[in-house]
């Protein structure tokens, strides 16, 4: 009562616990909530969008040429185990707290590629994990980096690395898109006082953060939409369960 709900893929639904779905709450709102639903409704579902366009765009392009260049390896050790296991993409792969996944990612071609690497969570939160810091994301031919993490089932659901590989320009800096990054929606938002003030994420902000017409942080020269054009994305999932 008093909540709008946004439900998971598979339409579950559950009160309690990391399978909780995001909720609206406008039970403390005064008056007519329906400005403040209506906006953080929309920062909701830019958040979802934003994260589903991430898979489609990685799934669309996984047979690329650059696609191919980038050879990718994922590893996973199960909570107390010594020894790592190599995992065959095209089986479904069950995780549980405390497991560890390492994604390594090599440049097979000559030329050199740029790479990013985003955590996509079971929350739509997007967290650049590769690179950290300032350190170059740019990656010769023949080399090989490693990322990854333990398993916290805080969330439960599907969870994704989207690589973005990007073919390196000469004299320019590395393509970096680790601007894409958003907070996960949290378990519910509460809507006080008056009607909420503007969305966070308008239309206009949403295609920048896109990538689209606006500078990738740390790109130096050109534009979002120029470094996307010579991107190609790959991704690796799994599932968290209890």
């Amino acid at each position: 009562r008093d909540r709008l709900w946004l439900l998971n893929m598979l339409g579950e639904f559950t009160c309690t616990g990391p399978l909780k779905p995001y909720a609206i709450d406008f039970s403390a709102m005064a008056g007519d909530p329906g400005q403040g639903v209506e906006n953080s409704l929309m920062a909701a579902l830019a958040a979802i969008g934003k994260t589903i366009n991430l898979e489609r765009l990685a799934d669309r392009f996984a047979g690329s040429d650059l696609a191919e260049q980038v050879k990718l390896a994922l590893l996973v050790r199960k909570q107390g185990a010594q020894d790592w296991s190599r995992i065959d993409f095209a089986r479904p792969l069950v995780l549980h707290e405390g497991d560890e996944v390492r994604l390594q990612i090599e440049n097979s071609a000559k030329s050199p590629i740029d790479i990013t690497v985003l955590f996509i969570g079971s929350r739509f939160g997007i967290t650049p994990i590769y690179p950290l810091g300032p350190a170059s994301n740019r990656i010769v031919g023949g080399d090989r980096i490693e990322t990854g993490g333990t398993i916290q089932t805080d969330t439960l659901g599907r969870e994704r690395m989207v690589v973005i590989a990007s073919a390196a320009l000469p004299k320019a800096a590395p393509a970096d898109f680790r601007f894409l990054a958003q907070d996960r929606l949290e378990v519910s938002t509460r809507l006080r006082g008056g009607a909420a003030g503007e969305p966070d994420t308008p239309f206009s902000d949403l295609l920048k953060q896109a990538g689209f017409g606006t500078r990738t942080r740390g790109a130096g020269s050109g534009n979002g939409a120029i470094a996307f054009s010579r991107a190609n994305l790959r991704s690796v999932w799994w599932t968290v369960k209890k």
